[in-house]
């Protein structure tokens, strides 16, 4: 019962996201005359004219909320547009913490995501805790060899090379 209903939240979710994605973002393609920005519009433009929709839309579906801040996240961070990734990054780590709990692979990959749009676009000092804190829970709960922690590895060791100081770098690689 409970991996039916999982299943069913599952595919609930899948599907409103697909919905929000044509409907509110790629539709933004459209002719002006239907709505939309024309078919030159860019992925950037399609996004930011979704946005104020997406920050209304699912107070009351947090899985989805998440799934697609998720999204969002991603592709401001491929675009490299951190200051706009972040705060969906920010959000669907808050969601997933509520969902999933704290220690949760869904939460920390999507902590990790954070950490890594930090480190890309923050001072160092000002991200060092959560990239610390990230890597020490993905440690913990998922284990040494798990993808999560290794990439919360790669988070920190790109965060002590931005702070210069290969040594730690060194130290964190190396095994105890």
């Amino acid at each position: 019962a409970i991996a039916t209903r999982e299943a069913e939240d599952n595919r609930e979710e899948a599907q409103a996201v697909n919905s929000f994605l044509r409907d509110r973002v790629i539709a933004v393609g459209r002719p002006k005359a239907a709505g939309g920005l024309g078919p030159d519009a860019k992925l950037r433009d399609a996004l930011y004219a979704s946005e104020n929709y997406l920050n209304t839309a699912f107070s009351q579906q947090p899985l989805v909320e998440q799934a697609i801040r998720a999204t969002y996240g991603l592709v401001y961070g491929t675009l490299t547009d951190y200051d706009r990734a972040v705060p969906h990054l920010e959000r669907c780590v808050a969601l997933r913490t509520e969902l999933f709990g704290e220690t949760d692979s869904r939460t920390l990959l999507q902590r990790n995501k954070l950490s890594a749009a930090l480190v890309s676009s923050r001072p160092p000092d000002r991200v060092e805790t959560l990239v610390s804190e990230t890597l020490q829970a993905c440690r913990d709960h998922l284990g040494e060899e798990n993808e999560h922690t290794l990439y919360a590895y790669n988070q920190m060791g790109r965060l002590l090379r931005r702070k210069d100081n290969p040594m730690e770098v060194i130290e964190l690689l190396l095994p105890t």
